[in-house]
């Protein structure tokens, strides 16, 4: 059974893994500015709203390569992200060293049905 005691216990161990082996990044999400009804030609700005984040790269399964779902040059890991957090597919970017990678897949990966996500498996490509 799933305690919260267990899923703090996971949770740690997954982090501390992760901050090991892995590395830091930026989860970098665009929100879209309004325009002003009362100022209408003004122009709309976007937002960028940066999530530091911890990854690592878990490589390629085997059966998946390049010609498949995945190609050439994908990143496939596990991210850590702050608990108020939650990545969304096509919309939120991945920036890890000065390259932004576009979010293809993300999977919470919980220790059980219902249960808090402890990380976020990830597809993500340039």
């Amino acid at each position: 059974m799933i305690t919260p005691e267990t899923y703090t216990r996971h949770r740690a161990t997954a982090d501390r893994l992760i901050g090991r082996y892995g590395g830091a990044a930026v989860l970098v999400r665009i929100v879209r500015g309004t325009i002003d009804p009362s100022q209408p030609w003004i122009p709309v700005t976007d937002e960028e709203v940066l999530t530091p984040v911890s990854y690592i790269e878990t490589g390629y399964q085997v059966g998946l390569h390049d010609g498949t779902l995945i190609q050439s040059g994908d990143v496939l890991g596990v991210m850590a992200v702050p608990a108020t957090v939650t990545p969304t597919v096509a919309v939120d970017r991945l920036r890890v060293g000065g390259a932004d990678y576009l979010l293809l897949d993300v999977k919470p990966i919980q220790p059980a049905p219902g249960a808090a996500v402890l990380q976020f498996a990830f597809q993500a490509r340039r």
